[in-house]
């Protein structure tokens, strides 16, 4: 039997669609964050009966009919974030290789914001044409390729090398980066067949991949992409931020938007440290959290900073962000605090990776600065 916050939110979202309003449009009229409408419509949160008058009030119709319609049967219509999009006839879809800005590209790419390519060697790519940015092996952090997000192919311009650069339009970063192995190991592709076990000689040696649209729109779905374009381009606008160390993030920021950038930051982390618990070596992906080591709320300055956030696992977590356990700001050793002796079956669990070296990512170690602090203000001496 479909629970009932899932189906007061199937019949919301197509009534709101049925009005013509997107959901930023719809959260502004009913005085409702995007973050609230989302988890209605999303149906992971029952809404409220005052909340629910005012949005059948916006989408013009009474409690009465709207009760009576939400109980006939109702054909389901799937929702993907392709239909955020507006796809002109004609466009294609590729995987792009990026492995960001460097020495390799002359410093012509960065990830979400320009592309470049040798036309003679790949001459396929057009404006208007879409992409997904794959990472590959040899730049990985993860030790396998990932898909991690998407774009479109805006302005190309010749460079004096022969190369081509290309800007990206409506970039965003993909919520939970696809992993080669597992995520994608029983993936249905269209563009070709996988023959092989493992995935050599897949992609093109060139690094840009001609794929099919069913491609494109089913590995967006399976990144768990909003249908929601305000919130895809602020999350893209974020991922840059964090790319060009503006770590600033002010109390004036708004809930949505504080929201989308712990959500970038936080997968920009677990890539970072190959999805695994720093203390603990722990990688299933849905026992990981990124953990501030100056909480969110003592540092606007650095709020946005991979070097401020450690991967580790629930347990150490909570036990880092009570003061239970800290880590040396040089050698990153893991030091436990005496109160842990109130508790003995913690205390066993802990005390085996007392002074254990973190397990320390390629990119954005912890920061001695952040971890001192942490030390002098939350640890418990």
């Amino acid at each position: 039997m479909e629970p009932l916050a899932a189906k007061f939110g199937r019949e919301l979202y197509r009534l709101r669609q049925s009005r013509g309003l997107t959901r930023k449009q719809a959260a502004i009229e009913v005085n409702l964050s995007l973050n609230a409408l989302s988890s209605i419509e999303n149906g992971m949160a029952l809404v409220k009966l005052d909340t629910l008058v005012r949005m059948l009030q916006v989408y013009g119709i009474g409690v009465d009919q709207f009760m009576r319609e939400m109980a006939e049967p109702a054909v389901a219509q799937p929702r993907q974030a392709a239909e955020s999009f507006q796809f002109a006839t004609g466009a294609r879809y590729f995987i792009l290789d990026t492995k960001g800005e460097g020495t390799a590209n002359n410093y012509a790419d960065s990830d979400f914001v320009a592309y470049s390519w040798h036309p003679r060697h790949f001459g396929k790519v057009r404006e208007g044409d879409w992409f997904i940015y794959r990472r590959p092996q040899s730049a990985s952090e993860t030790n396998s390729w990932y898909l991690f997000g998407a774009g479109q192919i805006g302005q190309i311009t010749p460079l004096p090398d022969g190369r081509v650069t290309a800007q990206i339009e409506h970039p965003f970063p993909f919520p939970a980066y696809l992993l080669a192995d597992p995520d994608l190991q029983d993936f249905k592709w269209e563009f070709k067949d996988r023959v092989r076990p493992d995935w050599q000689r897949f992609f093109n040696q060139y690094g840009m991949t001609e794929i099919k649209r069913g491609d494109f729109v089913n590995l967006l779905a399976q990144a768990h992409v909003p249908n929601d374009v305000a919130l895809l381009s602020e999350s893209g606008h974020v991922y840059q931020q964090i790319l060009e160390g503006e770590y600033l993030f002010t109390e004036r920021a708004a809930t949505m938007k504080v929201r989308i950038g712990q959500n970038v930051l936080a997968e920009r982390v677990k890539a970072n440290y190959a999805y695994r618990c720093a203390v603990t070596g722990i990688n299933t992906r849905s026992l990981l959290v990124a953990s501030h080591i100056i909480p969110w709320k003592d540092s606007a300055r650095k709020r946005l900073d991979p070097g401020n956030v450690i991967c580790l696992s629930p347990l150490w977590d909570r036990a880092f962000d009570q003061g239970l356990v800290t880590f040396t700001p040089d050698e990153k050793k893991v030091v436990l605090s005496p109160a842990i002796q109130h508790d003995p079956a913690l205390e066993r669990l802990l005390v085996p990776y007392a002074d254990r070296r973190l397990l320390l990512p390629r990119h954005a170690a912890p920061e001695a600065e952040a971890l001192q602090y942490h030390y002098q203000n939350i640890f418990k001496h």
